[in-house]
Parts: C-alpha cells; structure tokens; sequence
C-alpha cells in the first residue's frame, strides 16, 4: 500500500500566450503505514526536481545525490542516497528502520539540501517501550519535519 504524500506542491508562472502551466513538487510515499525497528520498508519519490519547464526558459534538474532520511521527534538519520532519473524524476529505495527507534509517529524524507521542509511521507513505528515524541522542531509549519541535517 503507498501512502499519501506529504509535500508541497508548487505552482509556476502562466506560460506564453496566456496559457497556464504548473509544476508538481516532489511527492515521497513509503510501502507501509506501519513498521517495526529493523523493518525494511521502500521509500518512493517521484517529482525529485529542482525548477519548472512551465514555459518560461526555466530547467527542471533531476535531483542527484538525494538523502533519504528516517525522522522522528527531533532527530534525523540518513539512511541511504538516491539520484532520481527518467522523465517524471523517480527514485525508489529498500532502506531498514533503525533498530532503536522508539514506537510512535516518524516519517521518511528525501531531501537534497539542508532545510526544514523536505517532502516525507509518515509511518507509525510499532514495538515495545516510551513512545517517541510528537515530530518536532523548527520546521513545526511545515507539517512538523524536524530539521534535515545532511552530511
């Protein structure tokens, strides 16, 4: 089952002649609502671009070198890298849920630089233990991501 994305969509400028044109931003969805630590899930990105070929002269730029990233409450852990390809900027990863996290609300992310707003898709951790805190940190207007720090 792929969840729904959480990512903001972008709209560009009106193209030439008055004809309107947007652009998708990035979408991620993962392959299950629900996971356990040490769990192998695949997280999926589609619309992995930088730019809007609306019309007006702008590149869209696949993204390269993308960090895919496991969040939940104020932390992030890079799990692998991807480079999105073909003509809807796709990229699909098998990546493990790390063995310490806690149950409760996480999300996976693909991000291509530091920022507090990449695009994610939420999953509900199950095990044993505290349950994590709620997401959190600076980015709590964008759908509460904590900040990405990428290495």
């Amino acid at each position: 089952m792929m969840l729904p994305l959480i990512a903001a969509i972008g709209g560009c400028a009106a193209g030439v002649g008055g004809d309107a044109a947007s652009c998708v931003g990035p979408q991620v969805s993962v392959s299950s609502a629900t996971a356990s630590p040490g769990e192998t899930v695949t997280v999926s990105g589609e619309w992995l671009h930088s730019g809007c070929d609306d019309g007006s002269g702008e590149d869209e730029e696949p993204y390269t070198d993308a960090a895919v990233l496991f969040l939940q409450a104020d932390r992030s852990i890079e799990l692998a890298r991807v480079d999105a390809t073909g003509d809807r900027s796709t990229a699909t990863v098998d990546v493990i849920v790390p063995a310490d996290a806690p149950p409760g609300a996480a999300a996976f992310a693909i991000a291509i630089t530091d920022g507090s707003c990449p695009p994610a898709a939420p999953v509900t951790i199950h095990g044993t233990g505290t349950t994590a805190a709620p997401l959190a940190g600076t980015a709590s207007l964008c759908g509460r991501w904590p900040t990405a720090t990428i290495d």
